[in-house]
């Protein structure tokens, strides 16, 4: 359970979001125009650190293995 807030912004950007992944796996994010897409994507490759995070993150991300759809 993951959530995040904008330095200087009051209200979170996302909250209390958890999901699992699971190789070999493939995930779409679907939304409208600041429904949280980029921000929960910058979270999972490290980018942004959640404000909170409950249990603590057991996730191990692997550079070699990333892909990227053209």
């Amino acid at each position: 359970h993951v959530s995040f807030r904008y330095p200087g912004r009051e209200e979170e950007a996302l909250h209390d979001v958890s999901f699992t992944l699971r190789c070999p796996q493939s995930v779409m994010l679907v939304g409208m125009n600041g429904s949280g897409k980029s921000t929960l994507l910058k979270l999972l490759l490290g980018f942004y650190r959640p404000e909170s995070q409950n249990p603590p993150s057991t996730r191990s991300f692997h550079p070699a293995r990333r892909r990227y759809l053209p």
